[in-house]
């Protein structure tokens, strides 16, 4: 599990939470990625995404209620390769610019 802010700092955004949030609702347009990975810095599901919490639940994820997930027990500890993580970011970044 990773939050919006995390992946805004990974690619150097880190005032662009909402950004990340926006390219990874358009994210199935240039294929199939784990965005229901992603939540927000509380571990709040996205509204109105039903699926999500499905998906999470069958990846073992558990909740410390029924709309958040418990990110002290599962967020995602940063030990990638980073140079990698900026370019698949970037590339999000890129595209969803020009489907604006």
């Amino acid at each position: 599990m990773a939050t919006y802010k995390q992946i805004a700092c990974l690619i150097g955004r880190e005032k662009n939470s909402r950004l990340v949030g926006k390219i990874l609702a358009n994210a199935s347009y240039y294929g199939h990625y784990p965005c229901h990975r992603v939540v927000n810095f509380q571990g709040r599901l996205v509204p109105g995404w039903f699926e999500q919490k499905e998906l999470l639940e069958k990846e073992g994820i558990t909740f410390k209620d029924n709309h958040h997930v418990d990110l002290k027990k599962h967020q995602w500890k940063i030990k990638s390769n980073i140079d990698e993580i900026h370019q698949i970011l970037d590339f999000y970044i890129q595209n969803y610019f020009n489907h604006i």
